[in-house]
């Protein structure tokens, strides 16, 4: 496994009250498995603009090569890919998938407007994982046609397992951490960058939308679907407009 230096940085979505940063860096990386490190700091100005800092490659992978422990059963909706999809004709429209925990708690489901773009952003953030710190977080994304860009966002030490579904292009994987984050599930070929912070996006608060708005202008795409809470065990999008 290989370990990167993550920070962590609070935003918002209207006035940003505050920020923690840590300098960020990105660089690029395969399919295979690692692992992502934060590094905890202490508060600090706005953190400067994303930087892409080279390429992971070289330097080893960034998942796991066996496959991860399915996540603890929290008597919530983890779904089949195909639940709920008709045998045929076009695929329902987008929704949000949430674990009973995550949906009983306080957090984020928002959805931005429907778009024909094909490019998008979907963002996934947690405070830990449901099952604490170190233990996964289960993303399930099936975006039939687009090509999608996923933010990861967590305080705590995170395990992201992707189930991504056939037909969904991952254009990128962007991590906004503070403690050491591991992935596994990235399709080859798709890059994973990593941001310059944890920023808080778990809640649904001003500073958030605010980060929100960062977010895309950063990444010069329009983010999609945000969704988070404090703890959870798995998240997902699925649909189409």
């Amino acid at each position: 496994m290989r370990w990167l230096a993550v920070a962590r940085s609070a935003g918002s979505t209207s006035a940003i009250a505050a920020t923690l940063a840590l300098a960020g860096c990105f660089g690029s990386h395969g399919a295979s498995d690692d692992a992502v490190a934060g590094d905890a700091g202490s508060p600090s100005p706005l953190p400067p603009p994303l930087r892409d800092a080279g390429s992971l490659r070289d330097a080893g992978s960034l998942h796991d090569a066996g496959s991860p422990p399915a996540p603890p059963d929290a008597g919530g909706d983890v779904r089949d890919p195909d639940a709920g999809r008709p045998d045929s004709g076009p695929p329902p429209p987008l929704s949000i998938e949430v674990d009973r925990s995550c949906r009983e708690a306080s957090g984020i489901d928002w959805v931005g407007a429907p778009s024909s773009a094909t490019e998008e952003a979907l963002v996934f953030a947690v405070y830990e994982p449901g099952a604490g710190s170190g233990a996964t977080v289960q993303v399930d994304v099936d975006r039939p046609g687009r090509e999608v860009t996923l933010v990861l966002a967590a305080y705590e030490e995170t395990r992201w397992e992707l189930r991504i579904a056939p037909g969904t292009l991952v254009r990128e994987v962007r991590v906004l951490a503070h403690d050491p984050q591991r992935l596994s599930g990235v399709p080859a070929g798709a890059p994973v960058r990593q941001g310059d912070g944890y920023r808080g996006l778990f809640e649904d608060n001003l500073r958030t939308r605010l980060e929100r708005d960062r977010l895309e202008r950063e990444l010069g795409l329009p983010v999609r679907a945000h969704i988070g809470c404090y703890a959870a065990f798995s998240l997902g999008v699925r649909g189409l407009e």
